[in-house]
């Protein structure tokens, strides 16, 4: 998250924030008669700098008056909450801004009960005391750019200017500023992110707070995330299949405490979607509840989008309930079918908060929260034949992307890219061969200062217990950024690098950024060839030819055919290098060409993506073999490439003798153009054998891709080598009615 301009130093480390919904808002008196002073605030850490206020605390502009506190409405959406039974990250930091009078007093910050810290959170101080006399300063809240450094010469803090009493931890942390006592200003304190531990047998379900006094005066509270009451989950390796017409069994559904005592005596309602229950005597005589720590389950009834049921058993211990028997007609192919547990009323059981909150400080309220949660039921999704991996939106479907590539392991290398369609996924178009060279997935941003909530959480996620890799006889971890400040903004960059600090393991020597850029994206595709000591992959095309270093060469223009490439690029090591639309190379491509030694260059795209005179010029750079894969538009192009890569080189048919993973990709060619860019490390993350891209438009299958499916089926084929389908993105993106006929092309 832009932390306004805080300067930020050192963090504890924290766990995944995927696994929690964050929340936010300025909970602080503002009335000028408050004992501490109107200026002085406690909020989560927030996206941006605070609103614009005068010396008594009131709004000077409300321009600013709806940012979101480091919650999106991806987040919101889900419904997930903090994970119990163990440490939780939480998204959010605590930022206190103390006045210069109330230097040398403690500072307390109390968790509720059964919460408490993990470790000993690291304070930092914001080296800048804030002028509060000064219109400017106050502008750029609590600090920044505006603040008049100069207004107390030799007051300013350093980082290391405060003591920490730990013996209050773990349930509160109490710290002091050590300074000279001055009116007139204030500074501002970070504790960003904070790890906490539940414990389910003494927490409550519900927003987990942290209390802020300054001496003998509570200044605020702040909500930092959410305990559920319940939890639903099924086998990660749960599938259905398309089979409209008949049943399929359900895996075990797991309903789980989320604290002790949660279950009650009262009704619940298994609800499914993108499928129906199979309903009737013998239906309901196959559902079976197994429960542990005395809970049972008590079959209601059963419809066809509802099983209710009753529980019962003395609570005491955390509980779970495994509800098996279930069985559901009518799946779609690439709709998933979800199955949500609420209670007897129909609420849902995990709070979460809303999207947005003001950070005016005219409509906080005193010591309490600014804000109603509204509610989300706990859910899990179990699958279909045709999977769909798709987040909310491009951010979160690469951060959905990265977490399969992941695997569940730590990540010691992450790519980030800029995922606006202004840019056109330019800067990362040759980003797959890197990425495949140290096992990094790919994750989007934006162009502003501050990374989209998903893309923060899978960096937590992904990077979380990293141990690096030895460079120099240090453990490193590295962020490779693509492109200049004007797609991965310097403060997007650093905010990446502060989460990675935090999340890796303790045997981490440093966390790097490494941006890979040019002057334009032709310079940036030929960067991308020197970075981390990539062998670049030796081929030959046709029988009785040497192994030659192979490239890819794309359009620069028009993104859709490196598009389909990234999976080629990323299992074969075959970088993707762009070219214009002239007759020219550019000259940072041609010398990247002749400095790597390479020699065999597959062309994509027909002579108005990649002109004749360029093909002719390769010639003197040294390249001894070329080929063009042109199809009669984009996504034949990329049909034609997969092709290509199978096919088994001989004297009269040239291909690369590759074998293709059993299932293919199918991602939007024009307008959903970052999911595609996305994929690329997941559907190439096995070496020499890579899963085909195919680009379709978003309503109609095209006649290449389908008649690629059916040459490649094996169904149709014992030689074939795709069995399955996975699409990307959402329906808006890839229709239903697509998929359906990728399945159809495939039986």
């Amino acid at each position: 998250m832009k932390r306004g301009n805080t300067a930020l130093k050192r963090v504890v480390s924290v766990a995944s924030v995927a696994a929690m919904a964050i929340a936010g808002a300025v909970l602080a008196a503002p009335a000028a008669s408050a004992l501490i002073g109107a200026n002085d605030f406690v909020r989560a850490t927030p996206a941006a700098n605070a609103s614009n206020v005068d010396a008594t605390g009131a709004a000077v502009s409300t321009s600013n008056a709806a940012r979101v506190y480091g919650l999106g409405a991806t987040l919101a959406a889900t419904g997930s909450a903090i994970a119990l039974q163990g440490s939780a990250a939480i998204g959010n930091g605590i930022q206190i801004a103390v006045p210069g009078t109330s230097v040398g007093s403690d500072i307390a910050v109390a968790l509720p009960t059964g919460v408490t810290f993990v470790g000993t959170p690291i304070v930092t101080v914001d080296p800048v005391a804030v002028d509060y006399d000064s219109l400017a300063a106050r502008s750029a809240g609590f600090s920044g750019t505006n603040a008049d450094a100069a207004h107390v010469p030799g007051n300013n803090l350093n980082s290391t200017d405060f003591t920490i009493d730990t013996s209050t931890l773990p349930s509160t942390l109490t710290f002091k500023l050590n300074a000279t006592t001055h009116a007139g200003d204030a500074y501002l304190v970070t504790i960003d992110p904070v790890k906490v531990k539940v414990d389910p047998a003494t927490a409550t379900a519900g927003p987990v707070t942290a209390a802020v006094t300054i001496g003998a005066t509570a200044v605020g509270v702040t909500t930092l995330g959410f305990v559920p009451s319940y939890t639903v989950s099924a086998p990660s390796d749960a599938a259905l299949e398309y089979v409209p017409s008949e049943k399929q069994d359900l895996p075990a559904i797991t309903l789980a405490e989320g604290v002790v005592g949660s279950f009650s005596a009262a009704s619940y309602t298994l609800s499914v979607t993108g499928a129906s229950f199979e309903t009737g005597t013998a239906a309901e005589a196959a559902v079976k509840f197994t429960g542990t720590n005395g809970v049972t389950g008590t079959l209601t009834s059963l419809s066809s989008t509802d099983l209710v049921f009753t529980v019962g058993g003395a609570a005491g211990t955390l509980q779970s309930l495994d509800v098996t028997g279930l069985t559901v007609t009518g799946v779609t192919a690439g709709t998933d079918v979800k199955v949500s547990l609420s209670n007897a009323a129909g609420v849902a059981t995990t709070a979460v908060p809303a999207a947005n909150y003001s950070d005016d400080v005219a409509t906080a309220t005193a010591s309490a929260f600014s804000f109603v949660p509204s509610l989300a039921v706990p859910s899990v999704t179990i699958g279909s034949a045709a999977p769909r991996i798709a987040g909310s939106d491009r951010y979160a479907t690469a951060a959905d992307i990265a977490d399969r590539f992941a695997a569940g392991s730590p990540v010691n290398a992450v790519v980030l890219a800029n995922g606006l369609n202004a840019k056109d996924g330019v800067d990362a178009l040759s980003a797959n061969f890197l990425a495949s060279a140290v096992g990094a997935p790919i994750l989007l941003t934006d162009s502003s200062d501050s990374l989209p909530s998903a893309t923060r959480g899978a960096l937590v996620s992904l990077f979380k217990d990293a141990t690096g890799v030895t460079v120099s006889g240090k453990q490193v971890v590295t962020i490779y950024v693509m492109g200049k400040t004007d797609s991965v903004a310097d403060a997007a960059a650093n905010e990446a690098q502060f989460i990675a600090k935090a999340a890796v393991n303790s045997s981490v020597d440093s966390v790097e950024i490494v941006r890979v850029a040019g002057d334009d994206r032709y310079e940036t595709s030929a960067a991308v060839v020197g970075q981390g000591n990539v062998t670049i992959g030796s081929y030959k095309i046709k029988a009785g030819q040497q192994y030659l270093k192979t490239a890819i060469l794309a359009s620069g223009a028009v993104n859709a055919d490196a598009l389909a490439a990234g999976s080629l690029s990323a299992s074969a090591n075959v970088p993707v290098l762009l070219t214009t639309a002239g007759d020219a190379l550019p000259t940072t491509v041609a010398d990247a060409i002749k400095a790597e030694g390479i020699k065999q260059v597959v062309i994509l795209g027909s002579t108005d993506r990649v002109s004749d005179a360029v093909v002719g010029s390769l010639a003197d750079l040294g390249v001894t073999s070329t080929y063009r894969i042109a199809g009669t538009d984009r996504y034949a192009t990329a049909a034609d490439l997969y092709s290509f890569a199978t096919q088994q080189p001989t004297t009269d048919k040239l291909g690369l003798g590759l074998t293709l993973q059993s299932v293919a990709y199918l991602a939007n060619g024009t307008a959903g153009f970052a999911d595609a860019l996305a994929v690329g490390p997941l559907a190439g993350q096995t070496s020499g054998s890579p899963a085909a891209i195919l680009t379709v438009p978003t309503a109609t299958l095209p006649d290449s891709t389908s008649k690629f499916l059916k040459a490649q089926s094996t169904n149709a084929d014992p030689a074939g080598q795709i069995a399955g389908i996975v699409t990307i993105g959402q329906t808006d993106r890839v229709s239903a009615g697509v998929v359906q006929g990728a399945e159809d092309a495939l039986k």
